[in-house]
Parts: C-alpha cells; structure tokens; sequence
C-alpha cells in the first residue's frame, strides 16, 4: 500500500507534518518515502511506496513539484510527447504533463495513477487519480 499527502500552511512547518501523516497512513510495508519541501516554507509534498521501480516519487521542475503514485500505460510514448528521455519517471511525467496541459493532464494520461502536484507559478496545489479510482 502505497500514500501521498500534502500540506499548505503560513503556521505550522509542512515537511515535518507531511512525515508524520505519511508515516501514520501507511504499513512498513511500504519502504520509500520522499519529501518536498517548498522554499518557501508554505508547502509540503510526500509520497510513500512500495516500491521506487518507476523512479522516484517525488519530482521537481520550475519551482513546481509533484508526488505519484503511478502505474503509467505507455509511458515512453507520453514522455516522447512532451520532449523527454525515453523511462522518465512517472512523477516526473506527471509534473510535465501538468506544465504543458494544467489540469487537463488528466485527460492525456493513462494508466492507475493519483498524484499531487504544488504549482509555485500561482501557488496552488492540484491533485488528481485515475479515472477508475485503482488508485486510492
């Protein structure tokens, strides 16, 4: 089992809080946990998994950062699309996905995928699952 959690604070440090929830939602079953912290200070992001065999969870770009929890389909295809190296990570997919489309990322991503994604450009927080909810 895996989990993402995120937090948007002006008071309480979000990267401490985000490992806490991360660590209270999940089994020590799953091993990987990974944490961003934004400049400044403001915003938390963290993912939890099983496994990191799609890459890491978490990934940055343009101030901007994203956490999934993804099982792409034909993700090469889609990293060919937005310019990047065949096996990009699937967070990493996500993240440039979003920078190209905004929010109608999710219509051009396939696969069992919920993520979150901090747009520092305009400071707001944009989460998403697939459309048959595999990903809880």
């Amino acid at each position: 089992m895996s989990a993402i959690a995120g937090v948007v604070s002006q008071s309480t440090p979000p990267g401490a809080l985000v490992a806490r929830m991360l660590g209270a939602l999940v089994r020590p079953a799953a091993r990987s946990v990974a944490v961003w912290t934004a400049e400044a200070g403001s915003a938390a992001l963290g993912a939890r998994v099983a496994s990191e065999a799609d890459g890491p969870a978490v990934h940055t770009a343009t101030g901007c950062a994203a956490v999934a929890d993804a099982r792409l389909d034909d993700p090469d295809d889609l990293a060919a699309v937005l310019g990047l190296p065949a096996h990009t990570p699937a967070a990493a997919l996500v993240l440039h996905a979003y920078l190209a489309w905004g929010t109608a990322c999710v219509e051009r991503i396939d696969g069992d995928f919920a993520f979150a994604v901090w747009d520092a450009r305009d400071r707001s927080l944009f989460a998403a699952r697939d459309r048959f909810g595999l990903r809880p």
